[in-house]
């Protein structure tokens, strides 16, 4: 896991990628889940295709 700390932030950094995916959506319990994602484009059409190769129902998913 990447992990910034500067300016108090701890969580991840970089692209999204299916291992830092399987790492977080993949321990949970995804029933009645939505999927919410926010920014350009190219980001969005690439996080929703991860999804969906995890087996993400793309009505779960919403965009905006």
């Amino acid at each position: 896991m990447d992990i910034v700390t500067k300016e108090g932030w701890a969580g991840f950094s970089g692209y999204i990628n299916k291992q830092k995916l399987e790492d977080t959506v993949g321990k949970m319990n995804r029933d009645g889940l939505m999927y919410l994602s926010c920014g350009p484009p190219i980001f969005c059409n690439q996080t929703e295709q991860l999804l969906r190769d995890m087996g993400v129902n793309p009505s779960d998913m919403f965009r905006f």
